[in-house]
């Protein structure tokens, strides 16, 4: 009865710990949703979202012209940890036929909005980073150094015309 005993605290310590490992979710800066579309240069009501994997989900169409991929599209996707109220996720739907150089220079927008400040400090660097990363294939992930504590990884996916870009913490 003992060794079952053991087995089930065993088991529900294992538990407990991976448990509090998945919740932990690293914010990619000290940003609210509200906050990051006002440094984007957006007025967005930030009342309406959806709650998926433990995340409050905002998706906004942001009238970026030519990455747009449509008028009814959401092309901005962002994910905030509920508890902290920090953005941890920002996902970009584009146009993939739109200039590349457009492409990057929304990339680059999309950075500055989470953290003016550390963007300035090592914006040639970051722009570098963004440039290689929007020209390279199909499938392509970097990360990218914000400063001495944050590093963002970005992933990009191109599929039907659809330039898929995920920016979260780098681990």
């Amino acid at each position: 009865m003992r060794k079952i005993f053991a087995a089930l605290m065993m088991c529900s310590v294992l538990w407990l710990t991976a448990t509090a490992q998945a919740a932990k979710l690293t914010p990619l800066a000290e940003i609210d949703a509200y906050g990051f579309y006002q440094n984007m240069g957006y007025e967005v009501d930030c009342s309406h979202f959806e709650r998926i994997d433990r995340k409050m989900v905002f998706r906004t169409i942001l009238p970026e012209e030519p990455l747009a991929l449509s008028k009814e599209l959401p092309n901005v996707v962002v994910h905030v940890d509920p508890r902290s109220n920090h953005v941890v996720e920002v996902d970009l739907y584009l146009d993939a036929d739109a200039e590349k150089n457009s492409q990057a220079t929304f990339v680059a927008k999309v950075i500055a909005a989470l953290d003016e400040a550390a963007f300035q400090k090592n914006q040639p660097a970051i722009e570098r980073g963004i440039g290689q990363f929007v020209d390279a294939p199909t499938y392509k992930d970097i990360v990218v150094t914000i400063d001495e504590t944050r590093r963002y990884k970005l992933y990009k996916e191109i599929e039907a015309k659809v330039l898929a870009i995920y920016i979260e913490a780098a681990d």
